[in-house]
């Protein structure tokens, strides 16, 4: 900070490394603290630049993708950035047009007109987006085929259970459970369920 170290309370307790810089003047340590800022500005400015380049490679491999898809006299939208004062931006248009192109300029440049105006203008790739008409998108979307429901099976009866009456098979039923419930372990078919804390000073009935 301010061209020196900021001394921490850990130093204060136990005394500042020993640097390594030795300037025996002022002079001295102005110049040793001019290269390494200097270097450390080079270090800096090496990485911005790599930054750039990679984020202009990802950039033009996506403009290629979206300008190879654009051609002359293809109808297309074009985004309107002008927000008009006093209008909330909710309803202000987003896309005018539709607009045709005349003229490929470059793989981001188009000329353009409006399809009732001959007036022209250049506009940026980025802008423009690909105009469908109304049957185009009926064509476009696809209606989900129905699907056939299988109408439900009858499960057969049993014939152990047709053949007796609707109480014993009730009755059999209860025998089972009752059997299975004797084998648990007492413990478990009577357990004691104690009140909570907040209840000990009311009386239950």
């Amino acid at each position: 900070m301010l061209g020196r170290e900021t001394t921490l309370p850990l130093e204060l307790m136990i005394g500042q490394p020993v640097s390594t810089v030795v300037a025996s003047t002022t002079s001295e340590y102005v110049m040793t603290f001019a290269q390494r800022c200097e270097k450390a500005f080079r270090i800096a400015r090496d990485h911005n630049t790599l930054g750039q380049k990679r984020q202009k490679r990802y950039y033009d491999a996506r403009i290629g993708k979206v300008a190879s898809s654009y051609s002359v006299q293809d109808k297309v939208w074009v985004a309107v950035h002008a927000k008009k004062k006093g209008r909330s931006p909710k309803l202000q248009l987003r896309w005018n047009g539709p607009f045709v192109i005349t003229h490929k300029l470059s793989d981001c440049l188009y000329r353009i007109r409006h399809i009732d105006s001959a007036k022209l203008k250049v506009v940026h790739v980025d802008r423009l987006k690909k105009y469908v008409t109304p049957d185009e998108l009926n064509q476009m979307t696809v209606t989900p085929e129905h699907t056939t429901v299988e109408p439900a099976t009858e499960i057969a009866p049993d014939k152990h259970i047709t053949d007796m009456g609707h109480e014993e098979v009730l009755e059999e039923e209860l025998e089972d459970v009752v059997e299975t419930e004797g084998e648990r372990p007492p413990e478990l078919l009577k357990r004691k369920r104690r009140p909570p804390v907040w209840m000990q000073d009311y009386e239950r009935y």
